[in-house]
């Protein structure tokens, strides 16, 4: 992803100084339901200047990617990109995505996150920008702590991160305040089959973006209760064994190439049709198909979800883009799981990073 981004982000031509932030219409890409490829229509893009939470957020990416050393990004790039994220300190221009990715959070956070990233990047260890990462800390809501890690508020990692570069207790005892409230006990809402559940819009993408930051923090000895470890990693090895198989519905990934496979007792109905369209497509498209043993397809067992394999299967189909969904006798899943089954980026990070 940090290729994509690094390759993809540039100054709109002209002297504008704007740089896009959004290309296709919420309402028209939301209203569509096929592969992308076969789309059809117009993509507009869209730019602007006023942009301070996608503009900090790319600073971050720049700066994680010449940590890596993957996907060519560059400090100097990070920091031009921080400082009209800075200069600006306003998302006004940030409108194309109302009503489908509204910036909730701010972008304070993602001002805290990026200058964590260039700090670490900075191989002048210059401190100015761990300054500016605590200076904004004080504009983040630090009463809001149970959500977790995600497209939009980044405050979680980067909290985490200020714990474990600095140290002080203020970033410390926040970060285990939001683990804790994921424990069971804790406060968050659990499944009968034992899975935190914090939202339907992609529900083990939150459980296991917890899981890998509570993994991170378990497994740094530097700071944090020592007592509280144990816990942590805990529960994030049983969310991570939730999805690959420890769960009421008995079903596990196996990963082969870039497609997820899912498999299962509930699903033992093959697919009558030897090839299967990628997506979410009203019907099968020989012309843009592939064969059943290069895709990811889940099978629905006739009759209604229990709660434990709705929660799961959804997720399944989110992990990856290259997604095939086959109901019963064949057909598409019904559209009404779009809040589940909708594919994109931010869904598969903590299982893959866990």
């Amino acid at each position: 992803m940090n290729t994509c981004t690094i390759r993809c982000l540039k100054p709109v031509c002209g002297t504008s100084g704007s740089i896009i932030y959004q290309v296709g219409d919420g309402g028209a890409d939301h209203a569509y339901w096929g592969p992308p490829e076969l789309q059809t229509g117009t993509r507009p893009s869209y730019a602007g200047k006023n942009i301070s939470c996608v503009l900090a957020n790319e600073a971050a990416v720049f700066a994680l990617s010449h940590i890596t050393g993957i996907g060519g990004g560059d400090i100097n790039t990070a920091k031009a990109l921080y400082a009209l994220a800075e200069n600006a300190k306003s998302d006004a221009d940030y409108t194309a995505a109302n009503g489908f990715y509204n910036s909730w959070s701010g972008f304070y956070d993602e001002l805290v996150w990026a200058a964590i990233w260039i700090y670490l990047a900075d191989t002048n260890a210059n401190k100015t920008y761990l300054q500016k990462a605590e200076t904004y800390f004080a504009n983040l809501n630090a009463s809001d702590y149970k959500w977790t890690q995600c497209w939009d508020d980044k405050k979680y990692g980067a909290i985490l991160k200020l714990a474990q570069i600095t140290g002080k207790k203020v970033y410390v005892e926040w970060v285990e305040r939001y683990l804790d409230w994921w424990m069971k006990g804790g406060g968050i809402t659990y499944t009968p089959g034992g899975l935190p559940y914090l939202d339907s819009w992609g529900v083990l993408r939150y459980a296991s973006a917890t899981a890998f930051l509570a993994k991170i923090w378990a497994d740094y000895p530097a700071v944090g209760t020592a007592a509280k470890k144990t816990t942590y990693k805990n529960f994030a090895n049983s969310v991570i064994n939730y999805i690959l198989g420890n769960n009421p519905a008995n079903m596990s990934l196996k990963f082969h190439r870039e497609f997820i496979f899912v498999y299962g007792n509930l699903f033992n109905q093959p697919p009558n049709k030897g090839f299967v369209v990628f997506g979410e497509g009203d019907g099968l498209l020989p012309e843009e198909s592939v064969h059943i043993s290069d895709a990811l397809f889940l099978l629905v067992p006739p009759g209604g979800f229990q709660l434990e394999l709705l929660l799961f299967l959804p997720q399944a189909v989110n992990l990856v883009g290259h997604v095939v969904v086959v109901g019963p006798g064949g057909g598409p899943l019904q559209k009404l799981l779009l809040q589940f089954c909708q594919p994109f980026i931010d869904v598969g990070k903590g299982l893959i990073c866990s």
